[in-house]
């Protein structure tokens, strides 16, 4: 599983412009299933997206987002073993250890 952090690079004004455009590559990732959570950081100088793509797919995701193609935002990746779950997550992790 990968916890995909974006921090601004750029005015927030300029991260308004396109956050409508990024809400929907969220979307449409979230639809697929690769994308299981995300939100803006607090304070809001960023957001983390909760991932369970695999590892060669990851570079691929980060470069559609609109945040990366406007150079908005840099993109830290982290990638972590789940060990320790709610068992309603039961089925994300099984589906990540697949992966």
């Amino acid at each position: 599983m990968f916890i995909i952090e974006l921090t601004y690079i750029q005015p927030i004004d300029i991260v308004e412009q396109w956050l409508a455009s990024h809400k929907a590559y969220l979307q449409e990732h979230f639809a697929s299933g690769e994308f299981i959570a995300s939100g803006p950081k607090i304070p809001r100088d960023g957001g983390i997206i909760v991932c369970i793509a695999d590892r060669k797919s990851i570079q691929a995701l980060i470069e559609e987002d609109p945040f990366y193609q406007q150079g908005i935002a840099e993109f830290c990746v982290r990638e972590f073993e789940v060990s320790r779950y709610h068992d309603a997550l039961k089925p994300l992790v099984d589906s990540d250890s697949s992966a």
